[in-house]
């Protein structure tokens, strides 16, 4: 390793090794050209090739390792958020015939969590609820990205509270968006024992992982124990009896660490309205789901359509229900009682045995996509996540009627279909040069790659080699001798994959619109979850039924020609588009 002192680039003096481990040293440095102290990560890539089948090297892939630090690099780079640390350099260098790679931060003046605890000191619980807040807004930031990001190691020595009081999230080296594969063979488990959930275990994490991970922080933060050493009932932690906290805290942390995932909070806005200082001393926090709709028989719906944002509903819906928690550092007291969302069984019409399709319904409810919802130019609506498509395999040659791009790099060339038009395809060419990768996109349909503007470069979301770009194009639409022109955002992700590039892709926007039922209205999202090729008829509708901004697919997710059930009695669905 480096010894100080010494100066990287002419510019950043090494003053101090802060921490070593195995082929990585970080350092408190000067930033020469401000004066400003800063961090420097260093990290040997002979010292990972030469421990290649240490812990390190996470079950000896040391590219893992390698990838690791490049993608902190990439996220920091994408990152502009005042609780996170300025990302200010990226750079390697050959120092005694070993590379060596450098990532240069804004330096925090603070104490981590964990040395909080260390150091003996008791947070009041005014103290944790502010803490509470600053990382669930920091964890929202990443979340609302799209493709949301998920950091995978919250934990307490990955928080820093700074001298002026300001709260930060750092270490992003394990961040990975939501879309991005987890192939199970080779898949790399990042995080840390106590913190992570089991989805996280198994190489699924989502924003709910996150969650999880600050409700154990704050667990450990209040008790001085780590999560591991607290006893447990069956999966869930029994941590109450070794924090001092009001009983309306224990259950919002509760909440988070719920080892189900869709027992979790559905997203950052929902905890932060349970936080937010103006809605006073609120009563009732959320639990755990209600009871399911019946069976396979769905409810909602009447004969009008409003067009609305359903996601701002959702949450609406969501803190009439609960009716808020406490406000900013007022200590909460008073267990809460009920479940996401409930209503009383007499409001919640979703009780009793599954009436057949043949019994008689009250009426009919037809939806047309076009006339009667909002298109958002945003993803994963109610918390649900895209399901990649895997694209047809790049070639190396253009297919006919489609430019040849010149290049002196590598140039392949692919496709993705979309509609159903007499020729769905559009067409796309990627010039190969690793992260600095460019795509021609043909979002006029005319064959043509070279007159829709400036090739796409990488957005920062894409993985080692690899690079992703977000592209917008209108899809032509044919339905009973109709046609309709709808607009289409769609994020591309390309990686290379067993000595070839692959290439995939997923819809980034939904349609939303609120349904009257009643006198009662319900936010409703169309969302193309897989098989994504413009065409929603097969994806079916989401009602947010409990009114709590998420989706439950076994109970609120319909198709055409199911009958759904409300209070106001049985109608059946019909989805009045292709």
């Amino acid at each position: 390793m480096i010894e100080p002192p010494r100066t990287l680039r002419e510019r950043y003096r090494l003053d101090e090794a802060l921490t070593r481990r195995g082929a990585s040293t970080t350092w408190l440095a000067r930033d020469l050209a401000t004066g400003a102290s800063c961090v420097v990560k260093e990290l040997s890539v002979g010292a990972v090739v030469r421990e290649g089948s240490s812990e390190l090297s996470y079950d000896g892939n040391f590219t893992k390792v390698i990838d690791l630090f490049e993608r902190e690099a990439r996220v920091l780079a994408h990152l502009d958020h005042p609780g996170i640390p300025e990302f200010i350099d990226h750079f390697q260098e050959e120092v005694g015939g070993d590379s060596r790679l450098f990532t240069v931060q804004e330096f925090v003046d603070g104490e981590t969590l964990e040395e909080v605890v260390q150091g003996g000191r008791h947070v009041t619980e005014a103290e944790a609820v502010e803490i509470f807040r600053a990382v669930t807004e920091i964890l929202g930031f990443m979340h609302d990205r799209s493709p949301p990001l998920i950091h995978r190691d919250v934990k307490p020595s990955n928080i820093i509270l700074g001298e002026d009081g300001a709260v930060h999230l750092v270490d992003f080296g394990s961040v990975r968006d939501l879309l991005e594969p987890h192939p199970l063979d080779g898949k790399t488990i990042v995080g840390t024992y106590g913190y992570m959930p089991m989805e996280q275990y198994e190489g699924r994490a989502v924003p709910q992982s996150d969650f999880y991970a600050l409700g154990m922080t704050l667990v450990y933060l209040l008790s001085h124990r780590e999560p591991t050493e607290l006893p447990r009932a069956g999966m869930r932690l029994d941590f109450r009896d070794y924090v001092n906290a009001s009983e309306r805290f224990c259950s919002l942390v509760g909440w988070l660490i719920e080892p189900p995932v869709e027992a979790r909070p559905p997203n950052a806005r929902a905890i932060l309205d349970l936080l937010d200082p103006r809605r006073g001393n609120l009563p009732d926090l959320p639990g755990t789901p209600g009871p399911p709709s019946a069976a396979r028989v769905h409810p909602v719906v009447s004969t009008r359509v409003k067009a609305g944002v359903a996601l701002i509903a959702g949450l609406i819906g969501f803190l009439i229900a609960v009716l808020g928690l406490f406000g900013a550092g007022v200590p909460l007291t008073e267990e809460g009682q009920g479940g996401v969302g409930a209503l009383p069984p007499s409001e919640r019409g979703l009780i009793g045995p599954a009436p057949s399709t043949a019994e008689r319904v009250e009426g009919v409810l037809s939806i047309d996509l076009d006339r009667d919802f909002d298109y958002v130019p945003r993803g994963f609506p109610m918390g649900r996540a895209a399901h990649q498509t895997v694209l047809p395999d790049l070639e190396a040659s253009p297919p006919p009627g489609v430019t040849r791009i010149r290049d002196r790099d590598p140039v392949l060339y692919g496709r993705v279909r979309l509609g159903n038009a007499s020729d769905p395809r559009v067409h796309f060419a990627l010039v190969d040069r690793g992260a600095a990768s460019l795509v021609y996109f043909d979002a006029n349909h005319n064959g043509d790659l070279l007159d829709d503007g400036s090739p796409h470069t990488d957005d920062g979301s894409g993985t080692a080699g690899g690079i992703a770009v977000r592209v917008s194009t209108d899809v032509e639409i044919r339905d009973r001798g109709d046609v309709h022109v709808r607009p289409y955002q769609l994020w591309l992700w390309f990686s290379p994959n067993s000595g070839r590039m692959e290439a995939r892709m997923y819809a980034l926007h939904h349609y939303a619109g609120t349904l009257r039922i009643g006198d009662r209205d319900y936010p409703a999202t169309v969302f193309e979850q897989s098989d994504h090729d413009a065409l929603y008829h097969d994806a079916g509708i989401c009602i947010d039924l409990s009114g709590d901004g998420r989706c439950d697919e076994d109970a609120e997710l319909f198709r055409h020609g199911d009958v759904v059930m409300t209070p106001s009695g049985r109608y059946r669905v019909e989805l009045d588009y292709p």
